[in-house]
């Protein structure tokens, strides 16, 4: 049995699996997702104080749109989604919105809305366009 040593080895076996170019953009790709993830995370913090906040007065007049579960809200539990997914799945949200809006554009074409609003089977097609996506 012959051994490898560093003259039998190639080059390309020598390079790490970590120095490879896909693992780079990943990795940067990851890196930008996780700033933005926090950074839109503490904007959503910020703006949903009041929603946080406890006020019996507020509450009692309207105790149906009372946020019981708001004492167990905590930041540090919503970082790992927030780091994770919250990016992403806002980028395939705005994709899907616009390829939506896009679809329903190509479907009203020759229409004419200042004269008659939508009807026959372009409004059922439309309606279900819209109803596939919400």
């Amino acid at each position: 049995m012959t051994q490898l040593t560093s003259d039998t080895v190639s080059p390309a076996a020598k390079v790490m699996w970590y120095h490879t170019q896909w693992f780079r953009i990943v990795w940067i790709y990851l890196a930008v997702q996780a700033f933005l993830g926090i950074l839109l995370l503490e904007y959503a913090w910020c703006k949903t104080g009041r929603y946080r906040s406890i006020d019996e007065k507020r509450d009692g007049s309207y105790p149906s749109y009372r946020r019981i579960d708001a004492k167990y809200w905590a930041r540090w539990k919503f970082y790992p989604g927030a780091m994770l997914m919250m990016p992403t799945r806002l980028f395939l949200f705005v994709f899907n919105l616009a390829f939506m809006v896009f679809q329903v554009r190509i479907l009203c074409l020759c229409h004419n809305f200042d004269k008659k609003p939508l009807g026959g089977c372009r409004k059922k097609v439309v309606f279900f366009v819209v109803r596939m996506y919400c």
